[in-house]
């Protein structure tokens, strides 16, 4: 056998690894000692660490620490000790934030990983990586200045759907006026303009607000096809998608498959929900052997994407989308023009000048053609290197 076929045979028993410890980790089941003592853990670790899941996995591997052996689970105690601390202090924060809301007067919707993280089995399982809330859009600008004041660092403000802002040494939040971009997604603009309206206010809050079960869910998928049709997106969104629907079994599936069929993601949803329950649904081991090769092929974008996509595929996906949608031949000719000169909301995001003074732009375009040339040669190399693959 060549060289080739055994790397990828090693590779595939990685992953099948990898699936296995996190179905136990879900399932809160001891995973077989023979099976852990076959396993390469730092293979594992490094796939692990790439999709954000790794404290996902040490909870199945910590009660067979001892077979692991002290140097090799440390890295994997490691991780977990720092994602704990880290949902515990930006815990902390989120609910400092809030209060202020409160007190202001300000609605708000905590959502995603906020909601997700506390349906794992232990604290810090699923990692964390920033805050989103969705808030009045009127209270933008009072906003901003209480984060100022409390020592956040703006990193974005003003320029899209969301502000960030960020505060060493693990706080980042995306206070977000709208669920998806007008100019981007018309369609999910135009079902999530009036959101507030399908929201129940919080127990014991005049201004903290939920989604449905149903509409939580709903949001899962358009937040998961968003990023599927970006740049890919990871595993991690396939374990949320297992752990929420096995603690929400008596979801009204009606309005939900009315829902995703308005929105052109009935399919998406359907082999998203199919793949994750393949993979988790069971702790017996070996995905080769129950999984179609649709669905192997779905698990292999998943995991070539890493948390959140990669660039390579971010590429791909314009230049085929844009083919599909314009008819033209010339999808790397104007992926190239959109990289040159990107549409002006793109550039008030990265040159805030721009809020106030748009007669800028075409310097703007200059200082960004001159800064790139300059100091990021080699990653326009890569660039034009995965252009050319598509």
């Amino acid at each position: 056998m060549g060289e080739g076929n055994l790397e990828l045979e090693k590779r595939e028993k990685d992953v099948q690894d990898l699936v296995y410890l996190i179905a136990c980790a879900v399932h809160e089941t001891v995973p077989d000692e023979d099976r852990i003592r076959d396993m390469d853990l730092d293979a594992v670790y490094t796939l692990a660490r790439k999709q954000t899941i790794s404290v996902t996995v040490a909870g199945a591997l910590k009660p067979v620490k001892d077979i692991i052996g002290e140097e090799k689970i440390e890295p994997w105690l490691r991780a977990e000790v720092a994602a704990v601390r880290k949902n515990v202090m930006m815990d902390l924060e989120r609910t400092s934030l809030l209060d202020w809301m409160e007190k202001n007067e300000i609605w708000y919707l905590p959502l995603k990983g906020i909601i997700l993280k506390d349906m794992y089995p232990a604290i810090g399982m699923r990692e964390m990586t920033d805050n989103d809330i969705l808030f009045d859009p009127a209270a933008r600008a009072a906003l901003h200045d209480h984060m100022v004041a409390s020592g956040f660092e703006v990193k974005l403000y003003g320029t899209d759907k969301d502000d960030q802002y960020i505060k060493k040494p693990v706080h980042n939040f995306e206070m977000h006026v709208a669920l998806a971009e007008d100019h981007l997604y018309p369609k999910l603009y135009a079902y999530y303009k009036d959101v507030k309206e399908r929201l129940v206010r919080d127990e014991n809050k005049k201004y903290g607000y939920h989604f449905t079960d149903e509409d939580f869910y709903i949001f899962h998928i358009v937040h998961a096809k968003k990023h599927t049709d970006h740049a890919g997106f990871g595993i991690r969104s396939l374990i949320d998608s297992y752990v929420y629907l096995s603690q929400k079994p008596d979801m009204n599936w009606e309005y939900i498959e009315n829902e995703l069929e308005t929105l052109e993601m009935l399919e998406f949803e359907s082999k998203m929900r199919g793949l994750a329950f393949r993979l988790f649904g069971s702790t017996e081991y070996g995905i080769f052997g129950r999984c179609t090769e649709d669905e192997l092929a779905q698990l292999k974008e998943y995991v070539k994407a890493g948390t959140f996509g990669t660039m390579s595929k971010k590429i791909e996906n314009y230049i085929n989308n844009l083919m599909e949608t314009s008819g033209s031949k010339k999808g790397k000719e104007a992926y190239y023009m959109h990289r040159l000169f990107p549409e002006k909301a793109e550039m008030k995001r990265n040159y805030h000048v721009l809020l106030k003074h748009g007669w800028l732009l075409p310097f703007c375009y200059i200082h960004r053609l001159v800064r790139g040339t300059l100091f990021r040669r080699d990653k326009i190399r890569g660039e034009i290197d995965a252009v050319k693959k598509v």
